[in-house]
């Protein structure tokens, strides 16, 4: 039993990280997309 919650724990680590790293990597494609939207509209 004491194995299989080590198991679970550890698989929500995991999961935690990956969830920092889909955020990050959505925060930056936000930034991305704000600073192209802002360089298109110096550009009129």
């Amino acid at each position: 039993m004491e194995d299989k919650i080590k198991k679970l724990a550890e698989l929500v680590k995991q999961l935690n990280k990956l969830g920092l790293k889909v955020l990050e990597l959505l925060g930056t494609i936000t930034l991305i997309a704000l600073a192209i939207k802002s360089l298109i509209e110096m550009m009129r």
